[in-house]
């Protein structure tokens, strides 16, 4: 898991995320042009696993498919629904973190044998994702379609996101093709993963400015997916993250990294 080490003190970041083979990292004594956090599983489990007889093809949508049918799902993966009951939404300042942050909801067809329940799968996590690191929040993981490993190894290291806030959380991943490539069952999603933090990072009494060239970092992701047992299981982030910002080729918004 990710472990969250150091102080916040003088107007200076010193929050380090130690690095183990099952997840994504922040990295150096301060939040630097190396900036990642640490909100996915890694390791064998990236590879899928299950009975190939089990997996199925991913069906394509009949011709008299609902409005949210699409040729094209290239572009920003998102969800429409979020649970809003909380209360009205407020950011977080420096000294609270944001308060009622609006809870998505698992699109219905998330867990279809088809590219549009790929695609929602997809977007659930990033938002699910997001939901974690501004809330702090982490019980939206266990329904979303990572692995089980990677999502066992998210949940023991989320503690860190209920006593560390950023001032604007940001996950998105951007699908770069149309429609994923398919090879004996298995799907590849080409996309731009990124994470953004915002201008601050806090924690209770403490707080400092994460660095213009931090705030923002980018992969370039194969989301990979595999339709078994009536739903969909994802992976491919950390990897990209191994591959990228362990070999220094990752970049951030506006400057490489």
């Amino acid at each position: 898991g990710i472990v969250l080490a150091g102080s916040i003190r003088d107007n200076s970041v010193r929050t380090i995320v130690a690095i183990d083979e099952r997840s994504f990292f922040m990295a150096q004594s301060f939040v630097s042009r190396r900036t990642a956090l640490g909100v996915l599983g890694a390791g064998s489990a990236l590879a899928f696993v299950g009975c190939a007889s089990n997996a199925g093809s991913v069906k394509p949508l009949p011709t008299d498919a609902t409005a949210s049918y699409r040729n094209d799902f290239s572009g920003e993966a998102k969800i429409d629904e979020y649970d809003t009951s909380a209360g009205e939404y407020r950011k977080a300042t420096r000294t609270e973190r944001a308060k009622n942050v609006p809870k998505p909801i698992k699109p219905k067809n998330a867990d279809e044998n088809s590219v549009a329940g790929l695609y929602s799968s997809i977007a659930f996590y990033t938002a699910a994702t997001q939901y974690m690191m501004e809330s702090g929040d982490d019980s939206l993981i266990e329904q979303t379609a990572l692995n089980d490993t990677d999502k066992s190894s998210v949940k023991s290291s989320s503690y860190q996101f209920s006593t560390i806030w950023f001032e604007e959380p940001k996950v998105t991943a951007n699908l770069t093709t149309p429609k994923p490539k398919e090879s004996g069952g298995e799907y590849t999603w080409p996309s731009r993963f990124t994470i953004g933090l915002g201008s601050f990072i806090a924690t209770s009494g403490r707080d400092a400015d994460v660095p213009s060239s931090s705030r923002s970092t980018t992969l370039d992701v194969d989301i990979t997916g595999k339709y078994e047992n009536g739903h969909w299981v994802i992976g491919g982030f950390a990897a990209a993250f191994r591959s990228q910002v362990g070999s220094g080729s990752s970049s951030s918004s506006g400057s490489s990294i």
